[in-house]
């Protein structure tokens, strides 16, 4: 049911069980990625936040590792509870994300879109509220694991930004994503690793451009945040950046965007560790697996916290890093 900005979605747990019903029949060894995923979009529930929140899809502007430009994000942030929408309105997943799914997983198209689809987000874009005299929001990125999507973190991120941040959802578009779409309206699908090869040598290409695509984004996302927006008009991203406080930008990521956050700081603490724009790093369940060892050793150029939920092995290459 869906009530709008200060409503919530809510589904039956009649409708969740079928969800882990198709997950164990449809991916039983990619059931437990999956489920997080779709648990992320089936969960947006909101009696009452500290302030009202607003959201949109917008293209960030950077030239991108394959030579497209930039990036979509969504973003998440608090909102005024009155006033004309930034943009329009949009879907909660989009159909094309659910098709994508339906490819890779085999899980009936029908199914996915009676549980999720046809929903509009919960948070409208509203203009975003202004921070108290004299300070300026929090700025967070976000980076998605395996399979992942601007959308797919979708609680989690209304959750932060509830709490008074603004927080950007990135769209991955390496083909470590569920979906992605180039500027040139190109579709970036999953990429399948093949046959025999060893996750460190497949995930090593993802992890270079993620590293890439990472940095063109934290500086575009600067860049609007201090007011550098080229255009005439102002893009409702740069409206509500400039909201944000530059000098205070933590990174987050789940999973393999742990791994590829990691990738990213670790290279900058060797070559410019001086010129870290992030104040810290948040690692959620961090997949060291495609990590070279090094990764894992040393002092990274900012603080990091690290939430671990999943294997032993997991568990200890966590341990290593944070000691």
């Amino acid at each position: 049911k869906s009530e709008g900005s200060g409503g919530s979605l809510e589904i039956s747990s009649g409708c969740v069980t079928v969800c882990f019903v198709l997950g164990k029949a449809w991916f039983p060894f990619t059931f437990p990625l999956a489920a997080m995923g779709l648990l992320g979009v089936l969960r947006p529930h909101r009696e009452q936040t500290r302030v009202p929140v607003g959201t949109f899809r917008e293209r960030l502007g950077f030239t991108n590792p394959n030579g497209t430009n930039g990036m979509l994000v969504q973003a998440f942030y608090p909102a005024e509870a009155n006033g004309s929408p930034l943009t329009q309105e949009m879907p909660l997943i989009r159909d094309e994300v659910l098709s994508s799914i339906h490819e890779f997983m085999g899980i009936p198209l029908w199914a996915m879109r009676s549980l999720v689809g046809g929903y509009a987000q919960l948070d409208p874009p509203l203009p975003p509220a202004q921070p108290k005299a004299g300070e300026k929001w929090p700025l967070a990125v976000f980076s998605s694991g395996l399979m992942g999507s601007c959308e797919m973190y979708t609680q989690f991120c209304r959750d932060l930004a509830a709490q008074g941040m603004i927080v950007l959802a990135l769209e991955h578009e390496d083909g470590s994503g569920i979906h992605a779409t180039t500027s040139a309206g190109s579709r970036v699908a999953y990429v399948r690793p093949p046959k025999g090869a060893t996750t460190k040598e497949f995930r090593r290409p993802f992890l270079e451009f993620r590293r890439t695509e990472l940095a063109a984004a934290t500086d575009a996302i600067l860049g609007l945040a201090k007011g550098q927006a080229t255009d005439s008009k102002r893009s409702p991203l740069a409206e509500v950046l400039g909201m944000g406080d530059a000098s205070d930008l933590v990174l987050l990521a789940h999973s393999f965007g742990a791994a590829g956050s990691l990738y990213y700081l670790r290279e900058l603490a060797e070559s410019e560790p001086a010129k870290c724009p992030y104040r810290l790093a948040v690692l959620l369940d961090l997949w060291t697996e495609p990590l070279p060892p090094a990764m894992l050793e040393g002092t990274p150029p900012v603080p990091i916290s690290a939430a671990r939920s999943l294997e032993r092995q997991v568990l200890a290459d966590a341990e290593q890093l944070m000691n």
